[in-house]
């Protein structure tokens, strides 16, 4: 390491969501998704779209939830 540079834990959910979450990065995204779903290039994903990440509850006692990435393909 680096004097006087701190590591980035990648496992951290900022960290997570900032790099494969943000619109700005989604071609970082758009090439993760596809070196493990098309390792090949065949079928390979050609763009994809970010939803917001927050479902809200249908039922008074349903929980709500937050997801990490929320994507739509074709």
């Amino acid at each position: 390491m680096v004097q006087g540079k701190k590591r980035i834990n990648r496992m951290n959910d900022y960290v997570f969501k900032r790099i494969f979450g943000s619109e700005e990065n989604k071609d970082i995204l758009l090439s993760f998704l596809n070196s493990i779903l098309a390792p090949d290039g065949k079928n390979s994903l050609t763009s994809i779209e970010l939803l917001n990440r927050e479902i809200n509850p249908e039922f008074i006692f349903d929980k709500s939830a937050r997801l990490d990435i929320l994507g739509k393909t074709d």
